[in-house]
């Protein structure tokens, strides 16, 4: 049955949630930015996916559900018409001497999650990995399960699939 449903909001929640909903719902969708949302939060955040790095913010579990999402992601972006640059290739967390102390407490912090593990890194190994930091920095973390995605290519694509699946879109509008 198909039931006719108003999403508040085409940030990236709105467009998650309207990507989900638009294959069986005739949607609406109210949004007081434009179809870009470039005030939104999500339009600008560097779009990191970093469950490892944030596990030291948060519970184990709020950890794992950040992993999983990041599966998530690459079936949401395989459903788009328009390609979206997504990697899995992890995060490299380095430090300067002077900020050794801080480097040791993020690292004691960190959550394990499944198998991933933080990877001490000395000079060489982060240069092997990142070689523009080559002789800058001596000392670091690699965390293996982390990624990016790119965001600007997100919210278009999303935008352009839900706009061929007859969406309907409200900009401009400030709903309360």
């Amino acid at each position: 049955m198909s039931l006719k449903i108003a999403i508040l909001g085409f940030g990236l929640t709105g467009r998650l949630t309207a990507l989900t909903l638009a294959k069986e719902h005739q949607l609406s969708v109210f949004e007081q930015d434009d179809e870009h949302a470039s005030n939104s939060a999500g339009s600008v955040a560097a779009a990191m996916l970093a469950p490892l790095a944030e596990s030291v913010l948060c519970e184990q579990d709020l950890a794992l559900q950040g992993l999983n999402s990041i599966i998530r992601w690459q079936q949401i972006l395989s459903e788009l018409d328009d390609a979206v640059y997504f990697q899995q290739t992890g995060s490299l967390v380095v430090a300067h001497q002077q900020d050794k102390g801080d480097l040791q407490s993020f690292v004691s912090r960190l959550k394990p999650l499944e198998s991933y593990q933080a990877q001490a890194l000395v000079g060489t190994q982060i240069a092997d990995l990142e070689p523009e930091l080559a002789g800058r920095f001596h000392q670091g973390v690699y965390l293996p399960c982390e990624g990016q995605l790119d965001n600007q290519a997100f919210y278009s694509a999303s935008f352009k699939k839900l706009t061929l699946q007859g969406v309907q879109f409200n900009f401009g509008c400030k709903v309360e």
